[in-house]
């Protein structure tokens, strides 16, 4: 794929200055162990079906220099703020991923290996420290939810090159984007065992200091991660399944929406009112979970507004139920309302929202499998509701 200033120019992080002390104490890690990772993961990957291969190619000097100049952009993206040679060197990762025909979810669970390897190692590194232990482990995130997004990028325009020849576009995006949900949800996993882990911590070692309110909080708190570890088990329960034809439940919308504003709207500064009496409906739960999580978290990470207001609606209609989510925020223009539900579109640039341009794509994507249609009513400056409908017969 060709790299342009344009491309370059939408891919530059906006890492602030807490973000890069985290990654610096995770590179400490990484630079201590480099030689034992590399040498493990050569060993995990002999046997793959597409990596093995090509590794056998390699002669082990060129594996040493790649993984030298691997670290050497690395070093210096993090230390001196040279991300442009970092970037480039990811996206011509992604662009092998996919002219080696590896699937992506592959390459994401080679990822997670490398995050498990470095944990312990991390949790050995700063034993003494436990906030260096949580900061170590939120840069080695951050940092690799940022690699993710440029060789997702980078895979996905090389897939897309190479394969409308071959299949309809509509059939292409579709799978890409069921292997990117999966990817994005199971993704989530790793700060979620870090939060649980540092919390039990807290405990232990405070605990001739925490009171019964301060236990109770970290209780809460290891609640809430394993509520939130179900949730994605449902989302990538659907992400397996997406290929074929999932089986609808019945679904008391009341109590789901309850749980669904919980999770993704539960900030002082967010009010969300659900109308009352919704119907109980037949549909895939971990679609429905999705869907409005998606437009949830939307309406809040778009919002301009100090105090920000949801407003989610119902009403019965013959044939179908219609849904909709309204926001104050500041409005779309109607010549943009087709742009949002593009794959890697955003109507912000990424300096200013930390956005894959994902998610509303999988929302019109759910909406239109289950024969239902979404679209957009803004009045700028004030508002956008999101409206959409699903046949009452879906299975």
């Amino acid at each position: 794929m060709k790299i342009d200033k344009q491309l370059m120019a939408e891919l530059k992080p906006s890492f602030s200055e807490e973000d890069i002390d985290q990654m610096k104490l995770y590179f400490e890690v990484n630079e201590e162990c480099n030689e034992a990772l590399n040498e493990w993961f050569q060993e995990e990957l002999k046997d793959h079906p597409v990596f093995g291969p090509f590794m056998a190619s390699q002669s082990p000097e060129m594996m040493k220099e790649r993984n030298k100049l691997s670290q050497e952009l690395t070093r210096n993206a993090i230390y001196q703020g040279d991300w442009e040679p970092y970037i480039t060197d990811l996206i011509m990762q992604g662009t092998m991923y996919a002219k080696l025909g590896l699937e992506f979810k592959e390459w994401y669970h080679i990822v997670a290996q490398v995050k498990d390897y470095l944990f312990p190692e991390i949790v050995k590194h700063f034993r003494a420290d436990q906030t260096k232990i949580l900061f170590a482990i939120q840069g080695l995130s951050k940092l690799t939810d940022f690699a993710m997004q440029i060789i997702a990028e980078a895979y996905f325009i090389e897939r897309r090159d190479t394969e409308f020849t071959q299949i309809k576009k509509e059939a292409a995006l579709n799978k890409e984007l069921e292997d990117f949900a999966y990817v994005v949800s199971h993704d989530l996993k790793s700060p979620l065992r870090g939060i649980a882990k540092i919390s039990e911590w807290l405990e232990a070692d405070y605990a001739d200091k925490l009171d019964e309110a301060g236990k109770d909080q970290l209780e809460m708190l290891r609640r809430r991660v394993h509520r939130l570890d179900s949730l994605i088990d449902g989302i990538l329960e659907y992400s397996r399944l997406g290929r074929g034809k999932s089986e609808a439940k019945t679904i008391d919308m009341n109590t789901l929406l309850k749980e669904i504003v919980e999770l993704n709207a539960n900030m002082r500064s967010v009010e969300v009112k659900v109308a009352p009496d919704l119907p109980i409906i037949q549909f895939v739960r971990p679609k429905m979970v999705q869907l409005f999580s998606n437009l949830i978290s939307n309406a809040i990470k778009y919002n301009d507004k100090r105090r920000i207001e949801i407003e989610i609606g119902y009403e019965e209609q013959p044939d179908q139920h219609k849904f909709w989510v309204k926001d104050n925020g500041p409005g779309i223009e109607e010549p943009y309302r087709d742009k949002v539900f593009k794959i890697f579109q955003t109507l912000q640039t990424k300096d200013d929202v930390e956005s894959t341009g994902i998610g509303l794509s999988i929302v019109q994507k759910i909406i239109h499998d289950a024969d239902g249609e979404i679209w957009i009513d803004s009045v700028l400056g004030e508002s956008t509701t999101f409206f959409f409908t699903i046949p009452k017969n879906e299975q």
